[in-house]
Formats: C-alpha cells, structure tokens, sequence
C-alpha cells in the first residue's frame, strides 16, 4: 500500500488579483508529482486552507481559479482516492466537492484546527454568537455536517487489510466528535464516464453559489442535521 503525502505551501505565492493561492511553479511541481507517484494507492493533498468550501467572510482558502485548477489536475491523472486537509479557521468539519463531473468522483475534505486556540476561546455571548454566524456561513452544498468548535485534532489511519481510509475529527480527550471511513475499493474512485455529466453546471455551482442561497438553504432547513 503506497500513501503520496502532498503539502502545499498556499501562503508564499498568493496572489491576490487572480486569486491563485500556489504560483506557476508549485502548480507545475503538483502536476509532476501527481504523475511521478501515479501508483499510489491514497494521495494526500494537505493545505493550510480550506480547499473545497467556498463564500468564507476572508479570502483565506482555494477560490475558484485554484479549485479549478486542483479539482483538473485530480481528473488529469485520474486519481483515486484523494482526501484533502486543511485548518487555519479554529474550527473543525468535513467537506465533499459533491459534483462529480469535475473530479470524477465525490472527493472528501477534512478541516481541523485548533489544538492551542480555537473559536471557543472567545467564551461568553460572543460564542454563541460565531458559533451561529459560522455555522450560517457552511455552505449546505459541501458541508457533510455542523461545524466543531472545541479543542480537536485529525487522525487519519489506513487499514491494508480491510483496504479502509479512515478518518476522525477528535477532541482533547481522544473522542471522535466526527468520522468517516472510505473502502479504497469502491468509495473513492475515478470514473471518466462521471466528467461528462453536467460539467457546466458543476462550475457554475463551485464558482457562482452565493451567500444568499446559501442563507435561504440554512432557513429552509436543508443543511445536515
């Protein structure tokens, strides 16, 4: 069982205008690596930012130019198998893309952040305050669940018997507050036939979801429970 650990540095070649979060270089050394670990069993992509979610208050994660551009790059090697990382917001939750015509596949995210300060840091009224707001702005079309917002931690274990991905969001005694476990058989796999369903529409649903329906969704109730 081969695991490809990639970690990408979104901080050093940010750029603004355009929104691209790694630079030419780094884009090109992904696209090498992809290619020279092609056999890989799991790829995991590991960034300081969330990847997948989309409309934050800041600017801090993969807008749509870099999404495109990694969501392309995942269907360009046709790679199976691929969970994304991330922390940075002081909370923990688990994403998916959820429009398999861009990557072949629902690919999972999980955020974990943090172990030293987090949102619950703040206490009092003002909690429950980011506790709502945050869980307003989880967008309904990729958030697997509400957010997390004590101490935590990732763990990620692989089972090369059962050929299991397992992954858990744990809190500071060890509990797993949320998890999900993936057959590398049968649940993260590519399937070019999935890239030509509705690929317009899957951008259009990435790029243009804006805060507005995600606002009508959360009243609506269809954000999972």
């Amino acid at each position: 069982m081969k695991t490809h650990i990639v970690l990408l540095d979104n901080r050093f070649s940010f750029d603004k205008p355009t929104k691209d979060r790694l630079g030419d270089q780094q884009w090109s050394w992904l696209d090498e690596a992809l290619e020279t670990h092609s056999d890989a069993n799991v790829t995991l992509i590991l960034a300081g930012v969330q990847m997948i979610r989309d409309n934050t208050l800041v600017e801090e994660n993969f807008q749509w130019w870099s999404k495109s551009k990694l969501f392309s790059l995942i269907s360009k090697h046709q790679k199976s198998n691929v969970l994304l990382l991330s922390g940075d917001v002081h909370y923990a939750n688990r994403y998916q893309t959820n429009c398999e015509a861009l990557t072949g596949y629902t690919v999972p995210e999980f955020t974990s952040s943090g172990m030293t300060h987090n949102i619950a840091t703040f206490g009092g009224g003002v909690l429950t305050f980011l506790e709502s707001v945050i869980d307003i702005f989880q967008d309904p079309n990729y958030s697997v669940e509400y957010s997390y917002h004590d101490f935590n931690y990732g763990h990620v274990s692989i089972d090369t018997e059962t050929n299991t991905l397992n992954v858990s969001i744990n809190d500071i005694n060890g509990n797993s507050v949320m998890s999900s476990q993936f057959d590398l058989t049968t649940d993260l796999q590519f399937d070019p036939a999935k890239l030509s369903r509705n690929t317009e529409f899957c951008k259009v649903q990435q790029r243009d979801h804006s805060f507005l329906m995600k606002l009508i969704a959360f009243v609506r109730g269809i954000t999972i429970k």
